[in-house]
């Protein structure tokens, strides 16, 4: 009886585990790429003006 609750529990755990990592992960990067692409935005938007001024 413990090895089927043992077995239940590492095959519930092992799932947990990849369910969150697999869809968290997706959310996380995808967020991640979505703040890089913002600041590379922005960031250019000050070279330009930078160069603006400049001139």
């Amino acid at each position: 009886m413990g090895l089927i609750l043992a077995l239940a529990a590492i095959i519930f755990f092992g799932l947990g585990y990849w369910f969150a990592y697999g869809n968290l992960g997706r959310k996380r990067n995808s967020s991640v790429a979505a703040r890089e692409r913002k600041f590379h935005q922005s960031s250019q938007e000050g070279d330009s003006k930078d160069g603006n001024e400049e001139s």
